[in-house]
């Protein structure tokens, strides 16, 4: 499903930030790049897919590709990790049957969640850290229940050592990471609380995590200094961006009377098992974490969060109750689940195919037509990267900047006037991030009525002139 017609799209406006970055004229060149451009990221990721592609090209299908593997371990992780869980907290005197059960029907439901999740998905058919993230934190999750929760054994050290250092490099692909290993460590912390364990190992864990994340701070804080204390004007989340996010964690409309009943059954009747409870404290922490970054610094700009944090949410863990039906009832609900989210699935496909901005149809409809053009104007800065990439036209690119704010007035309007008066045309490339209208009348006042070239989803092309 990851893999699936995954080269036929062109990149988007973040891809092409990713291809810059591998693209850089040196490490130190792609280090000062990703500082400066991606936010709350380190280069862990940026790093390997410059390795990748010096072997397999900066194709769209190899640019894509690590993301895919990546997210499908990441899925086999989690269910390992799920399974493991429900072994080693087993209630003592379980019959074997029972026991296997239990820890059959949590892998599966694992399984089924994180492979056919509509955003895990879709963020591992992408050129993004998201799905590199997704397979070291759930490594790492899955390292912590030998590092911490069963007898020590010949694994034990090992699983110590490798546990906060794959955190780490999730952490390090996106930082908003963050939220989902504090839930899982305070929920650790309560599971060896209940087993009488020493805390003394998740200490100098967490310890080390810590340490090996500060190393990392200058580079994964510099683009967040920028933006956020920078002074530049974000878009802010609305309630409907709310709503969005938290479809989100159901993985879609179809999946919130599903999930939703069996999150309410794991609560309502599973709270006293071990496994469930481990599960509710950890999306707990982690959804109240991503809630309070949110409501501190409420811009579109932190959506990624859901990423992270909402779209692992944890559900192997918090559907963990469905281990307490019986066999005919849980395997009733696990296909009912599946359902859901292989519906909410083929609804976000179709979303993506009309949402991803198609940068060769718009530069085709530009090159046929730019007989008369002198400029291309860009709305914003991030429009360039993708045009340069597939606009192969000899009109030069101009990014248009709103002096002062948003709301003041375009400085591309007075390049576009001149042109115009020269008997020539300028094309207007805009992008989904404001919308046309709020603009339509200053520029038709200044330019004359614009006439459509190319309009999709999410991008609009306007010709102004002869």
């Amino acid at each position: 499903m990851r893999t699936i017609g995954l080269g036929d799209r062109p990149l988007w406006l973040d891809e092409t930030g990713t291809l810059a970055a591998v693209r850089s004229s040196s490490v130190e060149d792609l280090f000062r790049r990703v500082a400066e451009y991606e936010t709350g990221k380190g280069a862990a990721y940026f790093l390997s897919l410059r390795w990748w592609t010096a072997m397999f090209g900066e194709s769209e299908l190899g640019l894509r590709l690590p993301s895919a593997i990546l997210g499908s371990l990441a899925s086999v992780a989690g269910a390992l990790w799920a399974a493991l869980l429900a072994q080693t907290l087993a209630h003592t005197g379980e019959e074997r049957a029972v026991s296997r059960r239990r820890v059959l029907l949590v892998a599966g439901v694992a399984g089924v969640v994180l492979s056919l999740h509509p955003t895990l998905v879709m963020l591992g058919r992408e050129a993004r850290s998201y799905a590199f993230s997704h397979f070291f934190l759930l490594l790492s999750a899955l390292l912590s229940v030998h590092a911490y929760l069963q007898a020590e054994s010949r694994w034990t050290r090992g699983a110590r050592i490798a546990c906060p250092v794959t955190a780490a490099l999730g952490a390090s692909a996106h930082l908003f990471s963050l939220a989902f290993l504090i839930g899982v460590v305070l929920a650790t912390g309560a599971a060896m609380r209940a087993r009488r364990c020493r805390f003394g190992p998740l200490a100098i864990g967490a310890a080390a995590f810590a340490v090996l994340l500060l190393t990392q701070a200058p580079l994964t804080l510099g683009h967040v200094k920028t933006t956020y204390l920078g002074g530049e004007t974000l878009p802010t989340v609305g309630p409907r961006d709310v709503i969005h996010y938290a479809l989100d964690v159901f993985g879609g409309k179809p999946g919130v009377f599903v999930v939703g009943t069996l999150a309410l059954w794991s609560f309502a009747f599973g709270r006293r098992d071990p496994v469930v409870r481990f599960g509710l404290v950890a999306a707990l922490v982690a959804a109240v974490i991503a809630a309070l970054g949110e409501a501190m610094v409420p811009t579109l700009a932190l959506g990624g969060a859901r990423y992270l944090v909402w779209g692992a949410f944890l559900i192997p863990v918090l559907l963990a109750g469905l281990s307490g039906l019986r066999r005919e009832h849980g395997a009733i609900a696990m296909l009912a689940l599946a359902g859901a989210l292989a519906v909410s699935l083929v609804r976000r496909h179709d979303f993506e195919d009309r949402y991803r901005e198609d940068w060769r149809a718009a530069s085709r409809a530009m090159e046929s037509v730019e007989s008369h053009a002198v400029q291309i104007l860009c709305h914003r800065g991030m429009v360039v990267r993708p045009l340069r990439h597939y606009y192969r036209g000899s009109s030069p690119l101009h990014s248009c900047r709103f002096v002062g704010s948003p709301e003041s007035p375009c400085d591309c309007i007075d390049t576009a006037r001149d042109a115009i008066r020269g008997g020539r045309a300028a094309f207007l490339v805009w992008s989904h991030a404001e919308p046309w209208e709020s603009r339509r009348e200053e520029f038709e006042a200044a330019l004359g009525p614009a006439t459509v070239v190319h309009e999709q989803y999410a991008i609009r092309v306007l010709r102004f002139g002869p």
